[in-house]
């Protein structure tokens, strides 16, 4: 099973309260946070549009990987995002969507300043689903990719 965080960074778990509209307004459910080698956080917020999200953490130890990859072991209400990301990407995005024939997971890598020196790091995280979804019906992708 793919294994993630490669970092040499702290991390916690902050869960995050939903709000209770009617037509409910996307909000972060689970923020991961990590603190960057220039020792600014990095945080990255999960946000479900499908009700499924039960929770998330980071993964430690992982292969190393060269884009967005989503495995899964004999349990299918878990699922582990890998990906490759710069120390000066802010605000990485994890979306978790209905299609039609399943789950869309898209991760945004978010702003990064124009000029960034940050070296590429694996991360990755693991989300458990409160419904057993089988990965032939997860498809992946991935907004604002590393240059080349």
């Amino acid at each position: 099973m793919l294994r993630a965080l490669s970092v040499s960074a702290g991390f916690c778990l902050a869960l995050v309260a939903c709000g209770g509209d009617a037509v409910p307004t996307p909000a972060a459910i689970v923020e991961l946070s990590l603190d960057d080698d220039a020792g600014s956080p990095n945080i990255l917020a999960i946000y479900d549009q499908t009700g499924l999200v039960a929770g998330a953490r980071f993964l430690p130890n992982f292969d190393h990987i060269e884009a967005l990859t989503v495995t899964q072991g004999a349990d299918e209400t878990i699922i582990d995002v890998a990906w490759v990301g710069l120390g000066c990407e802010s605000r990485p995005t994890l979306s978790i969507t209905s299609h039609a024939s399943g789950v869309q997971v898209t991760l945004d890598h978010g702003p990064r300043p124009d000029s960034c020196a940050a070296m590429a790091e694996n991360y990755g995280v693991q989300v458990e689903l409160s419904e057993p979804v089988p990965l032939s019906e997860i498809e992946a992708a991935e907004t604002g990719q590393l240059d080349s």
